[in-house]
C-alpha cells in the first residue's frame, strides 16, 4: 500500500483516544479549558501546544532536567496523571506495561502507527508480572522525522481536543492546517536539498535518522557516535570500514560535535555537519524548526545551493 493510501487509511480511523478500536466515549460534559495534557515526547509536546492554542495546557511527563530514557514514573506522578484530560504516550515505553493509565484519555501514538514503525534489530524484553516476560523487536525512535506520519500525529492530537472541547473545534482545526503548512513548507526543503544528488553518501553519527532516510531515499549508514566525546583509533578504524564500502564524505550530527572532532575528521577529508535532534532531557522541541534546521544542513551535503 503506498504512504498516501496508508496516510487517508489512518485518518479514517474512528476510534481516536482508546488503545483498541472501540467507539470513542462521548464528549465530557463539563469542559476544562485549558485542556490540561501531559506528553512524553518533547516534539509531540510542541505539536500539541500549536495545535491546541491558548485552549490546552501542554506539561512533560518527564520532569525538567531527567533523561527520558531513564526515567520511570514513581506512584505519586502516576497518580498525577489521573488528573490530566490527556496523556500523549509513544506506547513503548517499558513502564507503560505495567501502569493503569486512563485507556480513554491516553492516546499511545506508537501503537497507533503500528506498521508505519521501522523496527530495529534490538529484542526488548518487558515484564508483565505474574503474566512473565515477553519480548519484541525495539523501534527506531523519530518517526515524526517522516512529515507524513507527523501530520499523522498532529490529526489525532487534533481530534483529540476537539473531543474534549467541542466547542473550540474550529480554533483546533485551523491551528492544525496552519501548523501542517509550516511543516510541509520547511520538509519542502530537504526533498530540494536530497534530490539535488540522491546518490550520494551519507554518515549518520546516530540511528536516530531512520525515518528521515527512509522517508526522502537518502543513501545512509550510521554509526554509534552520538556520544563521542573524542576521535580515537577505534573510531577512526570503524570510520575507515565504513567508508571502503560507503565512501561519504560528510557525518551528519544530532547535536554539534566537540571542535577536536571536527578537526579529527576534516584531516581525513569529512565534513560534519548538524541536523538536530531532541536531546535526552529537552522537554519541548519545535519540530518545524528542528527541520528547517536539519534542511540547512543538508543543503551543503547535497551541493543544493551551487
Amino acid at each position: 500500500m503506498s504512504v498516501p493510501s496508508r496516510l487517508l487509511s489512518h485518518l479514517t480511523l474512528g476510534c481516536l483516544l482508546t488503545v483498541g478500536c472501540g467507539e470513542s466515549p462521548p464528549p465530557p460534559s463539563n469542559v476544562r479549558i485549558p485542556i490540561q495534557i501531559r506528553s512524553f515526547d518533547p516534539v509531540v509536546a510542541s505539536i500539541t501546544g500549536a495545535v491546541g492554542g491558548e485552549f490546552v495546557q501542554v506539561d512533560p511527563m518527564v520532569p525538567e532536567g531527567v533523561d527520558r530514557a531513564d526515567w520511570r514514573p514513581t506512584p505519586s506522578e502516576l497518580a498525577s496523571f489521573l488528573e490530566d484530560d490527556l496523556l500523549l504516550i509513544g506506547g513503548r515505553e517499558s513502564w507503560t506495561d505495567t501502569a493503569a493509565l486512563p485507556s480513554n484519555r491516553t492516546l499511545a501514538l506508537d501503537e497507533r502507527l503500528d506498521t508505519e514503525l521501522i523496527e530495529t534489530d534490538t529484542v526488548v524484553t518487558h515484564s508483565h508480572g505474574p503474566d512473565g516476560d515477553h519480548s519484541h523487536r525495539g523501534i527506531a525512535p523519530n518517526p515524526w522525522l517522516d512529515p507524513d506520519l507527523a501530520v499523522l500525529i498532529s490529526t489525532w492530537i487534533r481530534d483529540a481536543c476537539v473531543r474534549l472541547a467541542p466547542v473550540h473545534q474550529e480554533e483546533f482545526r485551523s491551528n492544525e492546517a496552519l501548523w501542517r503548512r509550516r511543516l510541509i513548507e520547511a520538509s519542502t526543503g530537504i526533498e530540494l536539498a536530497v534530490n539535488a544528488n540522491p546518490t550520494r553518501p551519507v554518515l549518520f553519527a546516530s540511528d536516530g535518522y531512520q525515518y528521515l532516510q527512509r522517508r526522502y531515499g537518502m543513501n545512509g549508514r550510521y554509526l554509534e557516535w552520538s556520544d563521542v566525546e573524542a576521535i580515537d583509533e577505534a573510531r577512526l578504524a570503524e570510520l575507515e570500514s565504513a567508508r571502503s564500502t560507503h565512501p561519504a564524505v560528510h557525518l551528519v550530527w544530532p547535536s554539534p560535535p566537540a571542535a577536536s572532532i571536527v578537526e579529527a575528521l576534516e584531516a581525513r577529508g569529512i565534513e560534519s555537519v548538524v541536523f538536530p535532534l531532541p536531546g535526552r532531557t529537552d522537554t519541548s522541541v519545535d519540530l518545524v524548526e528542528l527541520i528547517e534546521s536539519g534542511a540547512t544542513g543538508l543543503r551543503s551535503v547535497y551541493d543544493a545551493d551551487s
